[in-house]
């Protein structure tokens, strides 16, 4: 069982069929889970400070870029046959240039929010009664935040006892 004992020693056998597996695309944990190696020790061994882990260390460097290198070369080659193809690799590549990330909605988003943080001071300057409006914020149209998209609720009142506390 992983993380029991004394872990694995690195045989020659075992080293090129782990190098094999990053060449084909494995990822190191699938390798570590299938090995019944406790997580991160292929990163632990890697880091020992002697020749052999150090060549080790190189060899899986290498092994992991193949599949990758691979990969890039097949869109690369047929990137002028497929636009959808080109469309996606600079979604990927570049996110924030060219994924669907919209970042007009976003400042259109910020201004709507800009508006109502206006007209929430202005009822706090006005005094409102304890169970004042609340602000809905939703998240969910963003792709980058990972978090419950369900709208956070703050009482106004909650939010001006807090700003008159921080004076």
């Amino acid at each position: 069982m992983p993380g029991n004992g004394r872990p694995k020693k690195l045989t020659p056998v075992m080293e090129q069929d782990i190098l094999d597996k990053l060449r084909k695309g494995l990822a190191r944990s699938a390798i570590e889970t299938m090995y019944e190696l406790p997580p991160n020790q292929i990163a632990v061994w890697m880091r020992v400070n002697n020749r052999r882990f150090r060549d080790f260390s190189k060899a899986v460097c290498l092994a992991e870029a193949e599949p990758e290198v691979k990969c890039l070369k097949a869109i690369m080659d047929n990137i002028d046959k497929d636009q959808k193809l080109a469309k996606w690799f600079l979604s990927v590549r570049y996110p924030f240039r060219y994924s669907e990330y919209d970042q007009h909605k976003v400042a259109l988003e910020k201004r709507k929010l800009e508006a109502e943080i206006k007209r929430i001071e202005a009822e706090i300057a006005k005094g409102v009664p304890s169970s004042g409006p609340q602000i809905n914020i939703t998240v969910s149209d963003y792709k980058e935040v990972d978090t419950d998209p369900e709208p956070v609720r703050v009482p106004v009142a909650e939010m001006k006892a807090k700003l008159e506390g921080s004076n």
